[in-house]
């Protein structure tokens, strides 16, 4: 039997010479009693195609075919389907007449010149579109937010319902769906082993039993445009800095407002927060953890040693993070959202104090009562403080804003007003729930325990101050 064109096709696979050519080299048309061909072909179209992609193993049937080859012997020889090499004539039936001119010739191939027959390479068998997932604008709304910043869906989700987006066309489900077609993921920044290390372990962690605090730059010209930040730094009426304390298991924060730094706002601020807990039944020890700097004990021992002294009657233990910015990083994430989210869309419509004063309380009430937080599983610091089983969550939230040197006065006397009221007893145990039935040692030794089993909505601290007025 003579050596057919089809033999040296299939027995010597072409290959990309140094000046980046293919040559696929013809002999004589196959005859048509050629009936064992398919013996001396080496892969099969499949392998081929899985070996040297889709393109090279169509141009050498498109060629052994019109070298004289049947289709069907075509489809015998290569192990595939007769369809298979009926849709493949197709394809090159619908070619330009250039086109099939190059296929039919004798003549390497580039691989330039390869990449213009991409009419043959295989066809993706996925589904062209879906009516119930976003659209090219809709997923461009989403492509455009992850460009600036690199979050997740369910941040993404967040910061969409944040800017009007319509909730039945962004679910979750569609903007998931959208990120694993774009390749879309979130930045995250773990450990070597790709640990990740909570800061606490948030599921022993009773409410308000640690609290951060730190205070913030209004005028920040790395996070507002220019016009804000010359308004927030020449204004005489507006305030300069922003004084934080947040609870890190329910993300609640209370904030004040000041025009200078000193270490008497800082103390008497934290006395104030302390005391508005403590009014609310908040009585459990509570650590505090700040910085080193000088509105606090800048970062000296002997200043935070009488800090502590100062806290002890009201059961409060103060620390410095030691230069540990890390220990900062829940606080400094909340300074962020204070850019993005008030002084940056809010800020224009300020331009007086009391015009601040009313923003800012705005602002407050939505972190505590409206805004969901990732941190505690998409829940408001309200709705987590609630499910920890106090039931004035929304009151111990809607903490006042106020500017301190409005009120220098009444920090003066603060101390002198809560040695007058017994608001310094502190549980001994931790708990999650203060609905559990532990005991409060109070004066004169005797046990009391909370008001459940009675039914009786007296609180502890009435319970107090009705003993020792008896």
């Amino acid at each position: 039997m003579k050596r057919s064109g089809l033999c040296a096709i299939s027995t010597s696979f072409p290959k990309a010479n140094a000046h980046g050519t293919v040559r696929l080299v013809y002999m004589n048309p196959p005859s048509t009693d050629t009936v064992r061909v398919s013996s001396l072909i080496i892969m099969s179209y499949k392998q081929q195609c899985k070996a040297e992609g889709s393109v090279l193993p169509r141009l050498k049937i498109i060629r052994a075919v019109r070298s004289g080859l049947s289709q069907q012997e075509a489809a015998k020889a290569w192990h595939c389907s007769k369809n298979t090499v009926g849709a493949i004539m197709r394809a090159y039936e619908a070619m330009s007449e250039e086109e099939r001119r190059i296929l039919t010739s004798d003549q390497s191939l580039t691989s330039d010149a390869i990449t213009r027959f991409g009419a043959l390479a295989h066809r993706s068998r996925a589904p062209h579109g879906n009516k119930r997932s976003l659209s090219q604008d809709e997923e461009q709304v989403i492509l455009d937010v992850h460009r600036e910043a690199t979050i997740g869906a369910q941040r993404m989700r967040t910061h969409l319902m944040r800017r009007g987006a319509d909730s039945t066309v962004y679910t979750l489900a569609k903007i998931k769906g959208c990120y694993k077609r774009r390749g879309l993921v979130a930045k995250r920044v773990r450990t070597a082993n790709r640990e990740r290390r909570p800061l606490y372990d948030y599921a022993a962690l009773a409410a308000f039993e640690r609290l951060h605090m730190d205070t913030k730059h209004i005028a920040d010209m790395h996070a507002l445009p220019q016009g804000l930040y010359e308004k927030f730094k020449d204004s005489p009426d507006l305030p300069v800095y922003q004084w934080t304390i947040q609870d890190a298991k329910t993300r609640m924060r209370f904030l004040a407002y000041s025009r200078e730094l000193s270490s008497f706002f800082g103390q008497r601020f934290l006395l104030f927060a302390i005391e508005w807990l403590r009014a609310h039944g908040v009585f459990i020890q509570m650590t505090v953890l700040f910085d080193g700097g000088a509105e606090f004990c800048s970062a000296s021992p002997k200043k935070l040693a009488v800090w502590n002294a100062f806290f002890a009657p009201y059961g409060v233990v103060v620390e410095q993070t030691q230069g540990d910015k890390t220990r900062q990083n829940l606080i400094e994430r909340s300074h962020r959202s204070d850019d993005e989210e008030f002084y940056c869309p809010r800020g224009s419509f300020i331009d007086t104090k009391i015009d601040f004063l009313l923003e800012a309380q705005r602002w407050t009430i939505y972190w505590n009562c409206e805004r969901p937080h990732s941190g505690i599983e998409g829940m408001t610091p309200v709705q987590k403080l609630s499910r920890l089983g106090y039931e004035n969550a929304h009151k111990i939230g809607s903490f006042p804003t106020f500017i301190l040197e409005d009120i220098h006065r009444e920090l003066l006397a603060l101390p002198a007003f809560m040695a007058s009221r017994p608001t310094s007893i502190v549980h001994s145990l931790r708990s999650q729930n203060v609905l559990t039935y532990y005991l409060i040692n109070l004066v004169g030794c005797r046990l009391y325990r909370s008001c459940v089993r009675c039914k009786c909505k007296t609180s502890i601290l009435e319970i107090y101050v009705n003993d020792k007025a008896s």
